[in-house]
């Protein structure tokens, strides 16, 4: 059968990475036999891929006729072997293109050939008889990278090259080093005048505990896991955590990147004769089906918890405060939190599975009938409970933006905090606003309100005043909520006008919040005086002395606050001539005691309800 190189070269390698290439050659020379391989690259510089040079050399047996054969025939391998699929050899020619191979066997045989994009079966023996005898072995020279760039610079790094190589042939090693056999593999990376030279050897590969695993995986067939924990140097942390498949370990997510702990050097091996064979041909992906891996994935991680119990309990305590941390941040998810994938699984997953849960019970119990038993009825409150607590962690995450607001932030970016922009939300639809409507930091109970415009022309608000009536007038309050009750329905309402001032501003600048709300309050009742029925003005500005003067010189008076807030009751004139008043409240408010004010009235709820959640699940929020 005649294979077409290049095409076959672009279907199953397009998606690899360059340290296949070291990968496979140290597999290869293992396959021979080889105790001794050396790996050496080289380049003038990364930037120059023209200069890139590999060399991998061993003393295997060296390509025998036999080897020779079969390496000439892609794909051509023993029926019953399932450790070799005989394309691996393909990734050089994806980085490279030429590799030339020079190989000693059977004493004094030698042969050189060049493997490249054009060789196949028909390729001519090229062997020759030395007059003397010569140690086995090959060498493969590849040169002429084809790539426009290297993707990672850490493919020519030495010590990452080595971490490589051990992370997947770490049981093979050992199992060398278990049969008496030494391998020494030398890494080499020269880079210019810099050279860097690592190694590996089987003899120095940890002793391994050992741990008979029976389960009900799929797969069939006892595993054995293979582990060692030790405590290292910061900056010599490793784990590996992987299955075992034709002599090479695939590695399997357990620990999360950012939950990878630190100062241990860790090896977790699971091995099974079923596992054998479970990789496509180009052992680029495991072909065990995802309903297996999962159960395999938790038996693995169920395993790793245990042993780390007792031999890394440093990381359990580190464990142990995530998930405190975890509970004390989503409270309402207490109990739903999977205990066993803290520390391991990352936060983001841990909250998500979590939550998932969480909607899950709630779920069911809205599809029960109304007719609850009480035991589903003391879950449905739980639940309501945990979903309040979400909502008041919500408010806190809204304070806690506000706590940032300084001076260089504009009065748009606090206006969004609060209610954003251009939007008219109605009462009707307080259930879809309640994240966005957050005029609770003013004030609980104008989350009553009836209609609240936001940044809207004075016109919009006389609109919703007057059921369509358009009077002209182009002040733009930042806030205006009318709360008491639906315009369109009732004689009379109050009304709720908020004006903000960013931070920063001159107190003369910071005092015209007075004058724009009377001058709305006196426009509005002008117009409207049989509907409007009282007026809540509110000021948010930053208060410096000069200011606070000036506010108790025209009659404010301080009010209790976790800042300054000040308070006028008097009327407003709405004509001098006539001397119509309207009656008003007027707040003078500093942002930050609207903000210390809102986080004290937050906290408090939330200290509350976290108070009333246990650590974990009881019968009534378990399964009913």
């Amino acid at each position: 059968m005649e294979i077409n190189l290049k095409q076959a070269i672009s279907m199953f390698f397009s998606q690899s990475s360059f340290d296949m290439v070291y990968l496979e050659a140290v597999a290869n020379a293992l396959d021979a036999g080889a105790s001794k391989i050396h790996i050496h690259f080289s380049a003038s510089t990364l930037s120059n891929i023209k200069s890139f040079h590999l060399t991998i050399s061993d003393n295997g047996i060296g390509f025998t006729d036999e080897r020779y054969t079969k390496f000439c025939r892609l794909l051509e391998v023993d029926k019953d072997d399932k450790t070799h699929r005989g394309l691996g050899r393909l990734v050089y020619l994806f980085y490279f293109d030429n590799v030339k191979i020079i190989s000693h066997y059977d004493g004094n045989q030698y042969r050189e050939f060049n493997f490249d994009k054009e060789f196949g079966a028909d390729a001519p023996n090229n062997s020759s008889t030395l007059d003397s005898e010569h140690e086995s072995g090959s060498t493969l020279e590849m040169t002429g990278y084809n790539l426009s760039k290297l993707k990672e610079k850490n493919f020519a790094d030495a010590e990452w090259i080595r971490r490589r190589i051990l992370k997947k042939f770490y049981s093979l090693l050992y199992k060398a080093k278990k049969n008496g056999n030494d391998i020494n593999i030398t890494i080499q990376s020269t880079i210019g005048k810099t050279n860097v030279v690592r190694t590996i050897s089987a003899a120095s590969i940890p002793e391994l505990n050992e741990k008979t695993i029976v389960s009900k995986y799929s797969l069939d067939g006892e595993m054995t896991l293979y582990y060692s924990v030790k405590e290292c140097d910061i900056k010599d942390s490793s784990v590996i955590t992987a299955i075992s498949i034709d002599n090479r370990n695939e590695s399997i997510d357990v620990f999360a990147d950012e939950s990878i702990p630190k100062g241990y050097d860790m090896v977790f091996i699971l091995y099974s004769d079923s596992f054998q064979g479970q990789t496509d041909a180009t052992r680029q992906f495991i072909t065990i089906k995802p309903s297996d891996m999962r159960m395999l994935q938790k038996i693995f991680r169920d395993e790793i918890i245990t042993i780390l119990s007792d031999l890394a309990p440093k990381i359990i305590e580190q464990t142990q405060r995530t998930s405190e941390q975890l509970n004390n941040q989503f409270p309402h998810l207490r109990g739903y939190f999977e205990e066993d994938t803290i520390g391991i699984s990352s936060k983001n997953e841990v909250i998500k599975e979590a939550q998932t849960r969480f909607i899950k019970d709630q779920r069911d119990i809205l599809c029960k009938s109304t007719d609850l038993t009480e035991p589903e009825f003391e879950k449905s409150m739980n639940l309501a409970g945990r979903a309040l607590t979400e909502y008041v962690l919500f408010r806190q995450k809204t304070i806690d933006r506000l706590k940032k607001i300084d001076k260089k932030d504009r009065e748009s970016e606090i206006h969004n905090i609060l209610v954003p922009m251009k939007r008219i939300l109605r009462s009707g639809d307080f259930s879809q606003d309640i994240y966005i409507n957050n005029t609770w930091i003013l004030d609980d109970k104008f989350m009553t309100y009836s209609t609240v415009l936001s940044d809207m022309e004075m016109t919009d608000l006389l609109r919703e005043l007057t059921k369509g009536e358009v009077i002209k007038d182009d002040d733009r309050p930042d806030i205006a909520i009318i709360f008491s009750d639906d315009p369109k329905t009732t004689e009379k309402f109050d009304v709720v006008i908020v004006e903000l001032k960013r931070k920063g501003l001159k107190p003369e600048d910071n005092v015209r919040v007075e004058v724009q709300l009377e001058k709305r309050a006196r426009g509005l009742y002008g117009l409207y005086p049989d509907k409007v029925q009282s007026l809540w003005l509110y000021g948010v500005v930053e208060l410096d002395n000069d200011y606070k003067s000036h506010l108790s010189s025209a009659g404010y008076h301080p009010l209790y606050s976790k800042g300054n807030v000040f308070v006028n009751t008097n009327d407003i004139t709405v004509d001098w001539e006539s001397g119509i008043k309207i009656p008003a409240v007027r707040y003078i408010l500093d942002f930050d005691a609207v903000v210390n004010d809102a986080d004290a009235r937050n906290l408090t709820f939330l200290n509350l309800i976290k108070s009333k959640f246990e650590d974990n699940r009881n019968d009534s929020i378990s399964n009913i």
